[in-house]
């Protein structure tokens, strides 16, 4: 059978399109009417379908996924058929600008299809094809090298053909299913990929830097997260400090080293909640405030406002804390560089951006 097509043009200004086997000329089957004026094109199949009439919705022209002899491409019209069995789908189309969607009515089904979607698909069914057709084909080469080794070399599946079959089957609905030492191995790829992709430094600088900002994004978002949730929850200055004992390099990434409940003032005072070195041997001291501490109040009578009760002694605490490690800079140095292993710290401790 020798399909072929012709067109004809109507007199309301549409166009159709016939198919027709050319042994069997008298047998012609409608397949297409386009409205290019409203761009819509009726598709009528050739064979049984789900549905009578296909409405494709922002063409002029026959989309490349459908043929003109009345088919869809790469088996289609098949899975569709399969994944509708036994259900009565009363429309179904395919829309340029438009989303997918499936609703169910009294009558029947409406699919909607969004081309961008269908378009993927009918690619990821043709690469699939061409896929099977190479398989079946190193099958062949495979047993002939090992029935006959000296009369047929080994096969090798080109490298290249192996990056493009493992790009196209990366997808964000396998990340569910990925096993830990599978996420082990993904990142020891990623590692493998920044070494050694790029010999030029400025390539791979770029390289780098595309990687970290994807990183950063994906951490910041985590973390922005966690923080709207621990006010919704009103946490405690405890758990407060541990979220940013946790999260604070993403503020600035200078410190080297996380030091908790840092004792700077003896005699049964309590700690600072957590210091931080630097990449300099400066130590930053913090402490913590829950987000409902109120640091302004206002005067009614004259409309100044001025620091509240609760921010007056945060600052003074804030103060003492930094006399004390002002005072006894040299012992503590010793102690933290002893303690935690760190380089020497300097004897100029940086609090809010300024040298004491």
């Amino acid at each position: 059978m020798s399909l072929e097509s012709k067109d004809e043009l109507n007199k309301d200004g549409t166009k159709s399109i016939y198919v027709f086997d050319s042994d069997k000329p008298e047998d012609v089957h409608l397949a297409f009417r386009i409205n290019e004026d409203e761009a819509r094109i009726e598709f009528y199949p050739r064979d049984k379908f789900i549905v009578d009439t296909v409405d494709i919705l922002g063409f002029k022209r026959i989309p490349p996924e459908i043929s003109e002899l009345g088919y869809f491409k790469a088996g289609l019209s098949y899975y569709f058929a399969k994944k509708f069995e036994g259900k009565k789908v009363k429309t179904f189309r395919i829309t340029k600008t438009g989303s997918s969607t499936l609703r169910q009515y009294a009558d029947g089904l409406t699919l909607v299809l969004g081309y961008d979607a269908f378009k993927a698909l009918k690619a990821r069914l043709t690469e699939l094809s061409n896929d099977s057709k190479l398989e079946r084909s190193l099958v062949v080469d495979e047993f002939f090298h090992s029935e006959f080794p000296s009369k047929f070399s080994a096969v090798q599946v080109p490298a290249k053909r192996r990056a493009k079959r493992a790009i196209n089957n990366l997808d964000a609905s396998i990340v569910d299913h990925l096993e830990p030492d599978e996420v082990e191995k993904v990142l020891d790829f990623i590692e493998h990929l920044l070494k050694g992709k790029y010999s030029s430094a400025a390539r791979r600088r770029k390289l780098f830097g595309a990687a970290k900002l994807k990183i950063d994004e994906v951490t910041l978002m985590e973390t922005i997260n966690v923080y709207e949730d621990k006010l919704k929850n009103d946490e405690s200055e405890h758990n407060w400090g541990e979220f940013l004992h946790k999260h604070l390099y993403l503020i600035d990434s200078k410190y080297v080293a996380v030091i908790a409940q840092l004792n700077v003032v003896l005699g049964g005072e309590r700690n600072v909640d957590f210091g931080l070195v630097d990449s300099q041997g400066y130590l930053d001291l913090f402490e913590i405030k829950k987000p409902t501490t109120n640091l302004l109040a206002a005067s009614p009578d004259r409309g100044n406002f001025y620091w509240s009760a609760d921010a007056v002694k945060a600052l003074a605490q804030a103060e003492k804390y930094l006399f004390n490690a002002e005072r006894k800079a040299a012992n503590l140095a010793e102690d933290i560089a002893r303690e935690k292993r760190l380089i020497p710290l300097k004897r100029t401790w940086i609090h809010a951006g300024h040298r004491f």
